[in-house]
């Protein structure tokens, strides 16, 4: 008798649980909440064509200067 009343609980936990995330994706679904990105020049991105040399000259300047500036940056 125990058992069935502990099966029980834990079904109807399970449905509760199932039952609220199926409702928080249906609420998140709506339009209101999906964006769609711009075109990368919209925000200011422009495509440098770097080489991987200069990509990582620029990755270990920017590091030094993090580094430097920053010394309680783990």
């Amino acid at each position: 008798m125990r058992k069935k009343k502990i099966k029980k609980t834990i079904v109807i936990v399970l449905g509760v649980i199932l039952s609220l995330f199926a409702l928080e994706r249906l609420y998140n679904s709506r339009a209101e909440f999906q964006t769609v990105a711009e075109d990368a020049s919209y925000y200011g991105i422009i495509d440098a064509k770097l080489t991987t040399k200069e990509k990582l000259e620029d990755f270990e300047y920017l590091y030094n200067v993090l580094k430097e500036e920053f010394p309680f940056l783990k």
